[in-house]
């Protein structure tokens, strides 16, 4: 009874889990139900790969064995998911007028933004230290790479992400873009827009490194201090630039 009993909540949490994807995908993204089970496939599918090959061949042997019913479950999930935002779209229909791009944007706008662009850019880390560790191994015939490397290679990733994105976008990250935000808060050209992009990418490695585990107690008496310039100003010390 208690292995029957497992195994329900294992398929719940399964499709619990791909829920909100199913439900972003058609309420916010306007996706189609095709492509919803495409996109809830593919997540799945990545998933069990990284188990089954130990997040890529970063580590020795896999921890979990590749599970075809979590596809299914987990592509239900997403699909559940739709059903949902589909029932949403008709009780509560979005508008369609361009409410515009916030460029004065709050806290917990940033950092929704924010943590949106740390999810993408850790789905394409994960694949490039993987890369880079294979590369290493196939040509220096030792492994070079632990756990360690992740957090370089989050931050390069993190680069392309918070510099570059929002410079050839007009301050739109792709986070910012799904929140309709701005991280450009006033016009800016020149040096003075390359520094103002320096130093805030500057201050999210912090904020990175810290959440990572990294830096200690100096690293968090810093970020401190930017939340209480926050409560002040309303604003990052960068937005000043």
């Amino acid at each position: 009874r208690t292995d029957g009993v497992t195994a329900l909540l294992q398929i719940g949490m399964n499709i619990v889990f791909f829920v909100p994807l199913g439900f972003i995908l058609g309420r916010f993204l306007r996706a189609g139900l095709a492509r919803t089970a495409l996109m809830g496939f593919a997540l799945s599918l990545l998933i069990e790969t990284a188990q089954l090959t130990g997040i890529f061949h970063l580590y020795p042997c896999s921890y979990r064995l590749f599970d075809v019913d979590d596809l299914i479950w987990n592509t239900l999930g997403a699909l559940l998911g739709y059903a949902v935002a589909a029932l949403a779209n008709h009780a509560l229909p979005r508008r369609d007028i361009d409410e515009g791009i916030v460029t004065e944007p709050g806290f917990v706008r940033r950092c929704v933004a924010f943590c949106i662009d740390c999810v993408i850019t850790g789905i394409i880390s994960v694949p490039c230290t993987a890369i880079v560790y294979l590369v290493g191994i196939q040509f220096t015939g030792f492994r070079p790479l632990t756990f360690a490397m992740g957090v370089p290679m989050f931050l390069i990733c993190l680069a392309v992400t918070e510099l570059w994105i929002p410079w050839v976008r007009g301050g739109r990250t792709l986070g910012a873009g799904f929140v309709r935000m701005s991280v450009e808060t006033r016009p800016r050209r020149g040096a003075r827009r390359a520094v103002f992009y320096l130093v805030r990418f500057a201050v999210l490695c912090l904020a990175v490194c810290w959440m990572t585990g990294n830096g200690g107690g100096v690293l968090g008496v810093v970020l401190l201090g930017l939340g209480v310039f926050w409560l002040v100003e309303y604003r990052m010390p960068y937005d000043f630039i």
